[in-house]
């Protein structure tokens, strides 16, 4: 039987054990051709394409380098090229600062070096067809492509040996910036989450015997899912990074050694919570102030949850270690994580006592605005200065509460998503940069994924989506022009998901549904179908039938029949559900970048990541095509109002004189 050896070091599949080399291993790149393009991009753009801690460095700048390497020993003399995007960064750790590069994405066309790479420092790599560079008319050339589609071009001229002066600028210039530094990251098996997620920095020594300096030149291609299924969203968001100027092109010729004895690879230390907050008060014992407490515990967080009845507190721990075990079997945490969180935890009814030395309250009290606005008045006047006040209102405003207390530069919406990693970031009038800024760092430290709107938005993103697809799904339910099965066929064939809307409903607790309808704001959609709607949701309510919780509701439970191999396979059309809820989906969401509540990438991700599918609303439009998505939305004229129409037009119009229809 084969035993792994704790202190070895394995690739997969590692029980076939590790090769025995003869001779000491070497890390030398004898033949190296590099191409250098040198440009600098937006800073706020490169800045969201960072993972924290890093930061854009002094100067937002973007490096493409093409390397031909030949003669490696560690590949028995073969080679292989590479293409590598690379941003000036510092980073801001633990224990130490470092100023260099990190790799947004290195591009090779050998599994050997991707697999060893990835898995061993982390370094980003997938793969494209780069072939040898071509010298033609004194303009050196090279690109990558994959699936026959072309991710870039890269071309470098006007080539003279660099003047003593130039050397001694360049190498100025990067003293003390020899740092190349990565994310390296390994999902969880079966779940979300990590198994893995921590910066690295895979030090190297090149030895140069060549250069020349001249002017570079980098095309970008914009690829659809159908060109370049597994890279298209990197390829675009490389290639939506403006290049403002380009700075001196580099040419080099030498060799390269990345097995440094005294600079091994390694990761970075992260603290493990962050300065500005190290203990929570969670206002409300409920559903979510126990998610959101647990999930901060495990990250290290000192959590407090108050609430005024005491036998609601009592049923936390119960509560807690339900979603525990949930978190463990996919993966989020550890089981050893998920006890040390437990210690990390307190319940208290005084909220005098519970919000003493807090650093950041969240309150997540019944959806009553005269509750809330009381509830912060009274957080206000008890919480130490400095402290950070926040509520997770799902309908509410900032600016509904905020007036109700006095720190309106500490107090702003930090809404999370049960059962996602998505929270909603969204400051009020009085709200700083600094505060949005401790609330971001906040969400990432716990490993969740930030999405900070620009202006306040009922519903946020995914909900101001989610809401009018399941309102035109009931829609057509309750109108006859579908089936609840045609509706979530429609969705899961189209959207590739796992459930439909009424599948998700069910989900969600149609009481929890109906009381949503019974209290939600006029909207043209609604108005003239509003009574029928509630009359189906209170048939199930007042049966009993509140969906997978009871075991019964639009479909029943365990095994739904939506999740049945056969489901699919119904022949019955789906186009009629299908336009409905994309136009509503899309059109909503361009509705949203036009008011300027979030960029269309933003709204891409925060879709992707809250309802866990591979396409947001924007990509399914590039997809499309905007002159179909306009004739969608032009034959089904009830679904959009009016201004949302005309809002759509003058988006598209606006965006197509500058260049950008989409994104």
């Amino acid at each position: 039987m084969f035993e792994f050896d704790p202190s070895g070091r394995y690739m997969m599949p590692a029980h076939f054990g590790m090769p025995k080399i003869e001779g000491k291993p070497s890390g030398w790149y004898h033949d190296v051709t590099a191409m250098n393009v040198n440009y600098v991009t937006d800073r706020e753009k490169l800045q969201a394409l960072l993972p924290a801690p890093f930061s854009v460095a002094d100067e937002a700048l973007i490096t493409v380098t093409y390397a031909c390497s030949k003669d490696i020993d560690w590949l028995a003399g073969r080679g292989y090229n590479l293409i590598s995007v690379n941003a000036a960064v510092n980073f801001d750790g633990k224990k130490e600062h470092l100023e260099g590069s990190f790799t947004l994405v290195v591009w090779e066309n050998l599994a050997d070096p991707i697999l060893t790479g990835r898995e061993l420092t982390g370094i980003p790599k997938v793969f494209a067809d780069i072939p040898d560079h071509s010298i033609r008319d004194d303009v050196w050339r090279c690109g990558a492509s994959h699936f026959g589609s072309s991710i870039l071009d890269m071309s470098i001229g006007g080539l003279a040996i660099p003047s003593a002066e130039q050397i001694a600028t360049m190498q100025a210039a990067q003293e003390g910036k020899d740092n190349p530094m990565a994310w390296r990251y390994i999902p969880a098996v079966g779940g979300f989450g990590a198994a893995i997620s921590e910066p690295t920095t895979f030090p190297s020594e090149n030895v140069i015997t060549e250069i020349y300096v001249g002017a570079g030149k980098i095309d970008w291609n914009h690829l659809t899912w159908e060109q370049n299924p597994t890279q298209f969203h990197i390829v675009n968001a490389l290639a939506d990074l403006p290049i403002l100027e380009y700075r001196p092109a580099v040419v080099t010729k030498g060799s390269t050694n990345l097995l440094l004895p005294r600079r091994w690879p390694r990761a970075l230390a992260v603290a493990k919570t962050i300065k500005e907050i190290n203990k929570v008060c969670f206002v409300g014992g409920g559903t979510m102030g126990c998610a959101n407490s647990l999930v901060a515990a495990i990250a290290g967080y000192e959590a407090v949850i108050y609430d005024i009845s005491n036998e609601r507190l009592e049923q936390v721990r119960q509560t807690q270690a339900e979603m525990g075990a949930y978190l463990v079997s996919t993966g989020f945490c550890s089981a050893k994580e998920l006890a040390a969180s437990a210690t990390r935890i307190s319940c208290v009814s005084d909220l005098a006592e519970a919000t003493k030395d807090v650093d950041l309250v969240s309150e997540s009290v019944i959806e009553e605005l005269s509750v809330k606005r009381d509830v912060h008045a009274e957080l206000d006047r008890l919480c130490p200065a400095h402290t950070i006040i926040t509520t997770n209102t799902s309908a509410m405003l900032v600016s509904d509460i905020e007036d109700a207390v006095e720190r309106g530069d500490r107090f702003a919406a930090l809404h999370s998503h049960l059962g996602a990693p998505l929270i909603d970031i969204v400051g009020g009038p009085r709200t700083s940069s600094s505060t949005i800024d401790i609330l971001t760092r906040y969400v990432r430290s716990i490993n969740s994924v930030p999405m900070v709107l620009k202006k306040e938005n009922r519903g946020y993103v995914l909900n101001a989506l989610l809401g009018p697809v399941l309102t035109v799904a009931m829609v057509l339910v309750v109108e006859g022009a579908a089936s609840k099965e045609q509706v979530d066929r429609a969705w899961m064939k189209y959207r590739q998901a796992t459930m439909g809307p009424f599948g998700m409903m069910d989900l969600f607790g149609l009481n929890v549904v109906h009381d949503g309808w019974q209290h939600r704001p006029a909207e043209k959609v609604s108005i003239e179908v509003q009574p029928k709607i509630e009359s189906l949701l209170r048939s199930y309510v007042e049966r009993g039938e509140l969906g997978s919780k009871t075991g019964k509701g639009f479909y029943s439970y365990p095994d739904p029949a939506y999740e049945q191999a056969d489901f699919l396979e119904d022949e019955t059309n789906t186009s009629i559900a299908n336009s409905a809820m994309t136009t509503v989906l899309v059109g909503n969401a361009v509705v949203l970048a036009a008011n300027g509540v979030a960029e269309p990438r933003e709204i891409d991700r925060a879709w992707k990541v809250g309802m866990k599918l591979g396409a947001g609303p924007f990509e399914i439009l590039d997809d499309m095509g905007l002159d179909a998505f306009l004739q969608l939305v032009h034959g089904q004229p009830d679904l959009l109002s009016n201004e949302e129409a005309a809002l759509i037009e003058q988006y598209f119009v606006e965006r197509e004189s500058a260049g950008n229809v989409s994104s």
